[in-house]
């Protein structure tokens, strides 16, 4: 392999790293606003589900402090661990959003 196909490869890495976070930052973005309807459609819900994800993006901030100074494996396993729990916790939201939704009258 010469530092052409070095290169090649690096940038085609760069960009999906880079296309990974900007699809990352939309989803957040998503789920937060499905939260918002939630607030609306289902108070209790919203309560709970709102306490999750403002602890976990508490905890995705403290630990953004460190990351830098752990090595690459344990940062992939974090990293993959707080993309895990966003999704996922995302994914109880749009339910009950989707639950509540459906539940209105007339629906």
């Amino acid at each position: 392999m010469d530092s052409k196909d070095d290169y090649t490869k690096d940038k085609i890495i760069s960009e999906e790293k880079s296309n990974n976070q900007s699809n990352d930052y939309d989803d957040l973005k998503n789920c937060e606003s499905e939260l918002d309807v939630l607030k609306q459609v289902d108070p209790a819900k919203y309560a709970d589900l709102h306490a999750r994800f403002t602890q976990m993006m508490k905890g995705a901030a403290d630990y953004s402090h460190v990351r830098g100074s752990v090595n690459t494996a344990t940062q992939g396993a974090i990293d993959s661990l707080y993309r895990f729990s966003t999704i996922s916790i995302c994914s109880d939201i749009r339910a009950e959003t989707l639950k509540g939704l459906s539940n209105k009258p007339g629906v």
